[in-house]
């Protein structure tokens, strides 16, 4: 896998651009949002979230879009994953989990996907996570992978 440059990275978790890439992502599910891929076409066809043709996209897959809309980084060719293989594959090490971790946080719970897969309401539930979230991005320390006690139950848990 290639490995995000140590500046790129600083820059990419500085709190400000941090924030960005969230709510970037929560206008994102707010056009559209889905379930059990990370993005879909018109048609509802799987595509790459970071596609043109995407018009609806889970919460993670949203927040690789918005990535790569702000910073043009893009996830599958970083991770070498066609469409199939991104769906089913754990989340990466590095950079992109450290992306994920108000995310984490806020749900309170470690697999973000499942959750939106399985548990989430709807897009008004989607995207007002991500926007929580990127309310939590300039708050998160080393231990962001925790979950803030005032949060836990918020969202609900996948069974």
């Amino acid at each position: 896998m290639n490995m995000i440059a140590q500046n790129l990275k600083g820059h990419v978790l500085h709190p400000v651009t941090h924030q960005k890439i969230l709510l970037r992502a929560a206008e994102l599910v707010g056009q559209g949002w889905t379930r059990g891929t990370a993005a879909r076409d018109v048609g509802g066809r799987k595509v790459r979230s970071t596609a043109p043709t995407a018009t609806a996209w889970c919460v993670v897959g949203a927040v690789d879009r918005a990535l790569y809309e702000l910073l043009n980084i893009e996830v599958y060719d970083l991770l070498g994953l066609d469409v199939a293989g991104y769906d089913t594959a754990p989340c990466p090490a590095g950079i992109l989990r450290e992306l994920r971790h108000p995310l984490r946080r806020v749900l309170g719970q470690a697999n973000v996907a499942a959750w939106n897969d399985r548990v989430c309401p709807g897009p008004a539930a989607a995207e007002q996570f991500l926007r929580d979230a990127a309310a939590r991005a300039g708050r998160d320390s080393d231990d962001a992978a925790a979950p803030d006690p005032g949060e836990r139950g918020r969202f609900p848990s996948p069974e």
